[in-house]
């Protein structure tokens, strides 16, 4: 997928670990809000969405 300089593509964090998740998305200049614990279940914005560099992703963890 074409993404415009300065945009980002949002992973699907699905499976990741807070940990995971807070690596990929930091590399991406993204800021990640976690919320609970364990593996990621759901993210406030859906995977493959072009978005700003420096918005902030809200992760939902869960334990399994």
């Amino acid at each position: 997928q074409n993404v415009p300089q300065g945009k980002n593509l949002v992973p699907n964090l699905q499976g990741k670990t807070v940990r995971e998740a807070a690596e990929l998305l930091s590399a991406m200049g993204i800021t990640m809000n976690a919320e609970g614990a364990g593996v990621a279940e759901g993210q406030s914005v859906p995977p493959n969405s072009i978005v700003d560099t420096g918005i902030e992703v809200t992760v939902y963890f869960k334990q399994e």
